[in-house]
């Protein structure tokens, strides 16, 4: 596969549960809208979502979050 700089984002059934194994894989970003939508509490869904996302971009990095 040839290499890119342009930024992949993952879409399509994103949330916590698959997130960090979506920036491992080497999506820039990911795109979640449903999970949040209907969840009960999208804040506490939110908060989760970017603890998530901040902890696998730091591995990703070699640093620590």
């Amino acid at each position: 596969a040839a290499a890119t700089r342009l930024g992949l984002v993952a879409l399509g059934g994103i949330d916590a549960g698959n997130a960090a194994a979506c920036i491992a894989a080497g999506a820039r970003g990911v795109a979640v809208m449903g999970g949040v939508m209907s969840a009960a509490d999208p804040a506490a869904v939110m908060a989760g979502l970017i603890k998530t996302l901040r902890a696998a971009l730091a591995a990703r990095r070699g640093a620590t979050p």
